[in-house]
């Protein structure tokens, strides 16, 4: 096998193991000189290169969990290292290698064991002396607690004592490798034992399986083949899961009575204590220890006792016992639990991060669904009746803090048509009618019948139930002194509110790496100015909030199929696919919903034209505000969402052409106009594209991590980049504004060159910003509204007052000026009205006037034989911008030339 080839051989094998974990440390370990080399999973590539390499002198080894950091050059990591398990697995030794053991299977016996199991394994590895059989988690285990990885040990050494144990039946020996810092050999290595033969891997399949697949598979199997020391006994129905004895002790009277008093118990008593211990995790040695001291106590009598109990009776009941000997009084747990073994049970549902969990009486589970039991009168005698509540049973495992607001949500998880199925939700859903019946479109079993039930089911479940606690929030970005991403969320839960939000949630993915997106895709586009500016603007959107600037909007217009929907995908490759792209075909609480999920994050949006044109000034408004609209309910004020980030947006028309008459519009839009790429071809769109689905994402997440780390440095730099274009923006009062937005752009363009060596010619922005200051009309929209006006009136002369009186009088030409008329200005203007008005009167475009000790733009005139109430524009103004309203020239230049050029 040549190089590539076991390089190959090992990528595939890592990929199929870890492909779809974002974080962790993988050792590569050599046994003869016991050195480990580290790696980032995200750097996989790398090791499996690096595993032939070292193939060609030593044996080569990987520690199958990943590992919580990178450790020294002479540690491979213990069990309390794993931070994530990708799957179980087994190691059979195949007769015929240099092994220790004599009694090991051949391969056709190997075979059969193997088939015995109902679940094929996901990989086959030929180790070279026997065979390594992985079976692959849907969803790899994390592992972040005590706890957590007990869960993890007790099931891997429960997986491999299945195939131990039927080895044994058939005289066979396999040995026991259930640590969870095992490492197994890499396909595409030697083993080197003896003469090298090649690690191949026999089987690589798409097989993956949840945790209760695998649980189930092992119990169907230890009801299959009892034997004294498994989980499961045959004759025992239903099947009761080894208890953990301590809180069986702690909680339960009986038993500590008991054991106080074992010298002088009664038989009877100690074969009800040993009912219980007879079923609980290292039962004989448990067993031994409650009758060491009892008058009954034999070795041999009691290893009868025990074989006795669990082939024929189950654990005595609280009932019975409390009716035999009255220590029942005072109890936690009455009337929650039928017997004392059901505190130190373990939850027949739940995953590896669950803890012990108590059914509550009168419910039951049985078969994964939920019943209870009731009494009924029959012929006047009391008899029980177990009723089904539900067709599945839910457990809560986890209950989670809103770190943002006093908020909490609860895990729920149950079985449905042999899937595992895991929802978050408010601890509201399970405690009020309307919100629980929801749970019915996620494919939980609720209706209106059965939701009382489970109302007071849930109830009951969590106040005799002690939950893990973890922390969430709702959206993305800044929250506190919190930074959350997607693919980075240092232990907090993120749980999106609705399905718009999980889609975007699910649109930050990493392709590749930072410096593979710097070579393929920055390097593509940092030539063309106007592309650049939104691609760091992307990157300024997540440090917006360290900046103090306000949430500000990008917008690039102009003709159709120039590049502008290109350049807004370039954008969205700093963090992640195309499912971050929004179309502008959506409502205005959408969008502000989506701008307070993505909170830091960039919000972008393709195509004004399909925007119903009525909501986009007043999405002007509200965007660069940083707050949704207030709203009102039944129950009191709804929370208003916020944000701190920055909207790019595209589309053939400016948005500020939208909000023409919106003076205060322009100070929130930065306008960038005209085709975004220059010169390029079709294959050069081809190309760009291709680079962009192969890589994003990579180069957002470090660039967090960088700004986290050097912020102190960087941000006093800012202000020599705020000052710098408060310069150019001479005293405009909308250019200073955006100037603030303009330098945090061109500041972040700073960091990344000395962060990320991008080598952007930063001198092309500053152009830019006098090319956008001189293209961007609207930046003084009280003279562009003017000047619209004063068009409408050149090209509707009928409607100006001379010498005959108009039906509609828009305007009367008096003295050598135009006096607008107040129906025409309050139509034209609307609620901007008043505030253009007083800009008209600074600029002095208006004429003022003194009433009742007052500055006024208004006056009364006198035209023919009429009077009007007029506001009065200066000839000198009318004259600047072009028109000529005398009656010789019924058309002026300027309008001439518009119509000319329209």
């Amino acid at each position: 096998m040549n190089e590539s080839q076991s390089i190959k051989l090992a990528s595939d094998f890592f990929n199929a193991l870890y492909g779809k974990i974002n974080n962790g440390f993988l050792p590569l370990w050599t046994s003869e000189n016991k050195e480990t080399k580290w790696y980032e999973v995200k750097e996989i590539e790398t090791a499996a290169f690096d595993s032939t390499m070292l193939a060609k002198e030593y044996n080569v080894y990987i520690g199958v969990g990943l590992r919580k950091e990178r450790l020294g050059k002479y540690e491979r990591g213990r069990n309390t290292d794993i931070l994530y398990l990708p799957g179980v697995w087994v190691e059979i030794d195949i007769k015929g290698g240099k092994h220790a053991a004599k009694n090991l299977p051949n391969e056709q016996e190997a075979k059969v064991i193997l088939d015995t199991f109902p679940l094929e394994p996901s990989i086959m590895i030929n180790s070279g002396g026997g065979w390594h059989c992985y079976w692959l988690f849907d969803e790899a285990v994390r592992i972040l607690t005590e706890n957590d990885r007990e869960s993890a040990d007790r099931m891997l050494k429960r997986f491999q004592s299945v195939f131990i144990r039927l080895a044994k039946e058939k005289g066979l020996h396999i040995d026991n490798t259930s640590d969870l810092a095992r490492v197994l050999r890499v396909p595409g290595t030697y083993n080197r034992k003896e003469q090298p033969k090649l690690v191949s891997t026999l089987k690589m399949s798409d097989h993956r399986y949840s945790l209760m697949e695998l649980r189930n598979a092992i119990e169907e199997l230890e009801i299959k083949n009892p034997s004294n020391n498994n989980h499961g006994i045959k004759d025992r129905k239903p099947q009761l899961p080894d208890a953990k004895v301590k809180p069986i002790i702690e909680g339960c009277n009986f038993i500590q009575s008991y054991l106080d008093n074992k010298e002088s118990a009664t038989y009877s008593e100690w074969m009800a204590a040993l009912s219980i211990g007879a079923y609980c995790e290292s039962y004989e040695k448990i067993c031994h220890e409650w009758s060491v001291g009892h008058p009954s106590y034999t070795e041999s009598e009691t290893n009868r006792k025990i074989t006795e109990i669990r082939s024929k009776m189950k654990p005595r009941t609280c009932s019975s016992i409390n009716e035999e000997f009255g220590v029942c009084n005072g109890c936690k747990y009455s009337n929650i639990i039928n017997s004392p073994i059901a505190i130190g049970m373990k939850n027949n549902i739940a995953d590896a991060h669950s803890s012990n969990t108590m059914v509550p009486l009168p419910y039951f589970i049985a078969g994964n669904k939920l019943f209870k039991t009731v009494t009924r009168k029959v012929k006047g005698v009391e008899v029980e009746e177990e009723v089904i509540v539900s067709r599945m049973a839910p457990k809560i495992i986890k209950e989670f803090s809103n770190i943002e607001r006093n908020s909490v949500h609860y895990e729920i998880t149950w079985m449905n048509r042999g899937q595992e199925k895991h929802e978050i939700v408010p601890a509201s859903t399970l405690s009020t009618r309307k919100e629980l019946l929801t749970l019915a479109d996620k494919g939980f079993s609720v209706n209106d019948i059965n939701y009382k039930d489970l109302i007071n089911y849930f109830d009951k479940y969590l106040s005799f139930n002690g939950l893990e606690h973890c922390h969430m929030v709702e959206r993305l970005g800044r929250i506190k002194n919190n930074f959350i991403h997607p693919l980075e969320s240092c232990g907090v839960e993120i749980v999106p509110n609705d399905i718009g939000e999980r889609q975007l949630l699910e649109g930050f993915e990493i392709k590749g790496t930072p410096e593979t997106w710097k070579n393929e895709v920055l390097d593509r586009i940092k030539a063309y100015p106007k592309v650049l500016f939104i691609v760091l603007a992307s990157f300024a959107s997540v440090i917006l909030h360290d900046l103090e600037v306000s949430p500000f909007i990008i917008d690039l217009s102009g003709p159709t199929s120039q590049g502008k929907s290109t350049s807004l995908q370039v954008a969205r490759s700093v963090w992640g696919s195309e499912s971050l792209i929004n179309e502008w075909n959506a409502t205005r609480v959408s969008i502000e919903r989506k701008a307070g999920f993505l909170n830091s994050f960039p919000l972008f949006m393709d195509d004004t034209r399909k925007a119903d044109e009525r909501i986009l000034q007043s999405v002007i408004y509200m965007f660069s505000g940083g707050r949704s609209k207030g709203r009102g309910s039944l129950k009191g004020s709804q929370r208003e969402a916020t944000w701190n980030n920055i909207l790019i947006s595209t589309g053939e028309v400016s948005l500020a052409d939208y909000a023409a008459k919106a003076g205060g519009a322009a100070a929130r839009i930065i306008s960038i106009v005209d085709q975004p790429f220059v010169k390029v071809d079709h294959q050069f769109f081809s190309d760009i594209y291709k680079a962009m689905n192969e890589n994003h994402g990579a180069i957002g997440v470090e660039f967090i991590k960088y700004w986290r780390e050097k912020r102190n440095i960087f941000i006093r730099e800012f202000y020599k980049f705020k000052e710098l274009y408060m310069k150019k923006s001479k005293d405009n009062e909308v250019l200073t504004r955006l100037s603030l937005y303009y330098a945090s752009v061109h500041f972040t363009g700073s960091v990344l060159n000395k962060g990320f060596n991008f080598d952007i010619d930063l001198n092309t922005l500053v152009c830019l910003f006098d090319e956008i200051a001189k293209e961007n009309h609207a930046l003084d929209k009280p003279k562009e509204i003017l000047e619209q006006m004063l068009y409408e009136l050149d090209s509707t002369r009928n409607d100006i007052y001379y010498d005959n009186l108009p039906n509609d009088i828009k305007a009367v030409y008096h003295h050598n000026t135009i006096c607008l008329m107040p129906s025409f200005l309050k139509k034209f203007l609307g609620p901007e009205e008043k505030m253009i008005r007083r800009e008209w009167a600074k600029r002095g475009y208006t004429q003022q006037f003194t009433r009742n000790e007052k500055v006024v733009d208004y006056k009364q005139i006198k035209h023919g034989n009429n009077k009007f109430t007029a506001v009065v524009l200066n000839p000198s103004c009318i004259k600047e911008l072009g028109f000529d309203f005398t009656i010789e020239n019924p058309c002026s230049t300027q309008s001439t030339q518009m119509i000319q050029q329209s």
